[in-house]
């Protein structure tokens, strides 16, 4: 009789060992993590938007490429100078991105960002000063739902440390106004406040003046002993590298 059973007993055991199988590889930990930041993706998120106003992308995690819609009018016609603010309604976000080992999984870059964030910049005619960024790191979330819950209370230590800023220390000389889409890249020097800590850092940005709009991207490696981060490792983390990188995309308007 259990001999008789045995081919019945292996068959479904075969078959819990491929949905198994199929439920891990369904995983979010396997999703592609969303690309670095580039500005020609954040310009044309941001003609998406002003193409289909009543169209909002919220997901600062998405990575599908939206396709392209011209804006009708695509002029700049707002006075540059005088003080831009981050604004409410286009795709501004902010996050990390670090290297880690997972066990059963490997290597993978997790990437977390949120929506929250605030901040302005004065541009005088000839520079770009007075330059305040805020993010809510409390309201983090990446692909996997554990990583936001152990950074509550380990690494990050967002319910102890939700707020990080970036503020300009010295001013970014613009000789000529770009024409319209065109891109520019520079260093941002500033001090970074995280986790508590606040150190100089320099941000590699590039911008573009488009649609009445100024569209920043930038990122930064960040040593997590520099701001005193202990790399939350546990059971299924094995490793977290050193050097992560923050990074954001962000819409000015004018006031």
């Amino acid at each position: 009789m259990l001999l008789s059973n045995r081919p019945r007993i292996l068959t479904v055991v075969l078959i819990l060992i491929v949905l198994g199988s199929v439920g891990v590889w369904q995983s979010p930990l396997f999703n592609e993590p969303p690309p670095p930041v580039t500005i020609e993706e954040a310009t044309t998120q941001l003609q998406q938007n002003n193409s289909q106003s009543t169209q909002i992308i919220t997901n600062p995690l998405a990575t599908a490429t939206p396709v392209v819609v011209q804006a009708e009018n695509n002029t700049n016609d707002v006075d540059p100078q005088g003080e831009w603010v981050i604004s409410t309604t286009d795709t501004s976000f902010a996050g990390y991105r670090i290297g880690e080992e997972l066990l059963n999984i490997g290597t993978t870059t997790a990437v977390g960002r949120t929506n929250l964030i605030s901040g302005s910049l004065m541009f005088d005619g000839n520079s770009i000063l007075n330059t305040y960024i805020e993010v809510d790191l409390a309201t983090l979330k990446s692909d996997e739902s554990r990583r936001d819950r152990a950074l509550q209370t380990r690494g990050l230590e967002t319910n102890t440390y939700p707020i990080a800023t970036f503020t300009l220390t010295e001013p970014i000389s613009i000789t000529s106004l770009p024409e319209n889409n065109q891109p520019v890249s520079t260093d941002a020097n500033g001090i970074l406040n995280l986790h508590g800590v606040s150190k100089d850092v320099v941000i590699n940005l590039t911008g573009t003046y488009i649609d009445n709009a100024v569209v920043v991207v930038g990122s930064a490696p960040i040593l997590l002993t520099d701001y005193n981060i202990e790399a939350p490792l546990g059971r299924r983390v094995l490793s977290i590298e050193d050097e992560g990188v923050i990074e954001f995309q962000v819409v000015f308007r004018k006031e």
